[in-house]
């Protein structure tokens, strides 16, 4: 009943969606794809395949977990992981744990050149600064992999099935059953027309393409 509760809020909450048929129809897809279990079975092959960095950023509560998350990533993702990033805090026990197992840490405050502390952003009361800090750093693995592409995988993320971010020379996204509508009105009001996605695209593993993230970020300084 409580999942019920939930697939009639998601698709309720598209009726104020610029395109409410059209979102709600592909949510609809979605979930029967979900029922049925279509595309749950990785089938890509992995020949040919770039290789890519695995890029997670984290905190010391979650520590304990980041062995599991970093070697299920590397035996589960395709392409194949050459490279691990850690972006975190300044911590002792995450630089030695990269040291001892020839990854690179990275100081979070490093990569946009200030800190969390630097936002300010509280949204019915509650502070949403580190939660904008954290996509900020997913946003900005290109000031330092040497990949192409590099994979971000939250901290708090086992793999245990196989997953293809790249096939046929394009980057494969997760769809989800959310909908939230001021993330579309934010992505019009940036780039001045709506979001080619029709689904939520947001997900707790995500590829990022450093030559579109260039483009992207150039329309942007461009266009404001």
């Amino acid at each position: 009943m409580r999942q019920l509760k939930e697939k009639l809020f998601h698709l309720r909450s598209r009726i104020k969606a610029e395109h409410p048929i059209r979102s709600s129809f592909f949510f609809l897809v979605l979930l029967i794809k979900k029922l049925l279990r279509i595309d749950f079975k990785d089938k890509h092959g992995i020949a040919d395949m770039p290789e890519i960095s695995l890029v997670i950023p984290t905190v010391s509560k979650d520590f304990d977990l980041l062995d599991k998350v970093i070697s299920n990533a590397i035996r589960y993702v395709h392409p194949r992981i050459t490279q691990v990033f850690i972006v975190s805090p300044v911590d002792e026990q995450i630089q030695s744990f990269c040291e001892r197992n020839g990854y690179t840490h990275i100081d979070e405050n490093s990569v946009l050149g200030y800190g969390k502390s630097k936002i300010k952003y509280i949204v019915k009361s509650i502070d949403r600064s580190g939660w904008i800090f954290q996509q900020l750093l997913k946003l900005s693995g290109n000031v330092f992999v040497q990949t192409r592409h590099y994979l971000i995988v939250d901290s708090d993320t086992i793999l245990i099935n196989p997953h293809t971010f790249i096939t046929n020379g394009k980057s494969v996204f997760l769809m989800n059953e959310e909908w939230n509508e001021p993330y579309f009105k934010t992505f019009k009001r940036m780039f001045n027309y709506p979001a080619p996605a029709h689904l939520s695209l947001t997900s707790h593993m995500m590829i990022f393409d450093t030559v579109a993230l260039r483009e992207m970020k150039l329309e942007l300084e461009n266009r404001h």
